[in-house]
């Protein structure tokens, strides 16, 4: 059971990690999505 648990806090930072990550580039795709490239394509 303690194997159990050591293990599962890792995992769970992965896990963590990657909906940040994941949600960070969302994020910044909505971003550029709804801003224009740069001044010169205004």
């Amino acid at each position: 059971l303690q194997f159990k648990y050591d293990l599962l806090g890792p995992v769970r930072d992965l896990v963590y990690e990657i909906q940040v990550n994941t949600l960070r580039y969302y994020i910044s795709s909505v971003i550029r999505y709804f801003t224009p490239l740069g001044p010169s394509s205004n």
